[in-house]
């Protein structure tokens, strides 16, 4: 069957990236599609070169926002304008696949309201992240239950399914359903709102192991400038997902706890995005126990959050000594407090003990893999789960 597809690409001041994301679209092998460009007020050129397919291409619709609204207002703006049986959305700094299209058209006509693939993370430097989903199909109330509660838990790191209202595929009335439960003015992780509302409606779903979505890392993203008005809208959303999940399914006390701690970890995200400007940062993780590290000299390896935090907590002991703090990626971070440095600095150094500082065991197993190819000694290496501060028990 011929089914349309509405693609659906807000952008706002992404001249530089546009242009690969719509030829990206264009040139999909399958050809029955709309793409809609919803420009939501740039100040840039981006309005120009939407205007600029427009103009070469029957299948390209432009809308112009008269002032900034934010993602979801115009992902909505995109949904009303479009004609399709299905829609996708894609980034405007963001591109897919050639056969991107043609395989969720084929995907979807086994009668889902929507599916989901995996995406890769394309970083400036050229290295990837692949984000691979485990192949399976949701209808079910209890495998929907598991998948939202692992969602906002976020227990182990990983997600069933991807947060992202990208690299999915959905019916277009179904998709309009799920998005007038969205505020407009929830205007971060609305991705997440959307897509816990989507598993909460949907009578069946999908997710595929398949990637064709490639999502540009940027430093000038939105992600990566919050300000503190968006200590706000972390509220609203965070409490938006605790709703649909009241009103959506049975929620324990342990569901309950999860949310609460997510809740408080997310602030704490947020404001120490605020005080990188300075330099600054609210531990979030601690090593425990600590008494194991007791007059030990000590390697860190891991310059994220959790080696930051493990830095910051071991140093306040006077009876814990960090000889080294090392990162595989040690000549591309900059720590103000620290130097850095590379794993070569143990060959032939005196230390007790190497602290992976990692949130999880398969990324603390591929660094103790890697340690150990480099004849570190195993018994010397040590991952533990890290702690977080906010994990409280609740009151019976």
């Amino acid at each position: 069957m011929n089914k349309l597809v509405s693609v659906i690409v807000p952008a706002y001041n992404c001249e530089l990236y546009i242009d690969k994301c719509i030829q990206s679209i264009l040139n999909q092998s399958y050809k029955n599609l709309e793409l809609i460009l919803i420009d939501d007020a740039s100040t840039d050129d981006t309005y120009s070169i939407c205007e600029k397919y427009r103009t070469l291409d029957l299948r390209v619709i432009v809308i112009r926002t008269e002032c900034q609204k934010g993602s979801i207002f115009a992902r909505k703006l995109g949904v009303e304008a479009s004609n399709g049986d299905y829609i996708t959305f894609v980034d405007a700094d963001d591109w897919i696949d050639i056969e991107t299209i043609q395989k969720f058209v084929n995907y979807m006509l086994y009668g889902y309201d929507f599916i989901s693939t995996g995406l890769v993370y394309e970083y400036a430097d050229g290295s990837k992240k692949l984000y691979k989903l485990e192949d399976r199909e949701y209808q079910d109330t209890a495998t929907k239950e598991e998948c939202m509660k692992k969602m906002v838990s976020c227990e182990g790191g990983t997600y069933d399914i991807c947060p992202s209202s990208c690299a999915k595929c959905y019916k277009r009335d179904f998709l309009i359903k799920c998005l007038s439960q969205v505020c407009n003015n929830v205007t971060y992780g609305e991705d997440a709102v959307t897509t816990l509302l989507c598993i909460s409606n949907a009578s069946k779903f999908r997710c595929y192991s398949d990637i064709y979505y490639h999502y540009l890392q940027r430093n000038d993203s939105k992600q990566h400038t919050i300000e503190r008005t968006d200590l706000c809208n972390i509220l609203v959303q965070v409490y938006t997902m605790r709703d649909i999940l009241y009103n959506s399914i049975s929620i324990d006390k342990t569901c309950q706890k999860k949310l609460n701690e997510n809740l408080f970890q997310r602030l704490i995200s947020i404001e120490n995005k605020l005080l990188e400007k300075n330099n600054l940062r609210l531990p979030v993780f601690y090593f425990h126990p600590i008494e194991y590290l007791f007059n030990k000299r000590i390697v860190i390896y891991g310059a994220g959050d959790v080696g930051k935090d493990y830095y910051a907590q071991i140093t306040k002991y006077t009876t814990c000594t960090i000889t080294h703090w090392i990162d595989r990626n040690w000549n591309k971070i900059t720590i103000p407090w620290c130097k850095l440095e590379p794993l070569s600095v143990l060959i032939n150094d005196d230390y007790d003990v190497i602290v992976i500082a990692v949130k999880t065991i398969k990324i603390a197993n591929e660094i103790k893999y890697e340690l150990v190819s480099n004849k570190i000694d195993p018994e010397k290496i040590i991952w533990n789960v890290p702690k977080k501060i906010g994990e409280f028990a609740m009151n019976e």
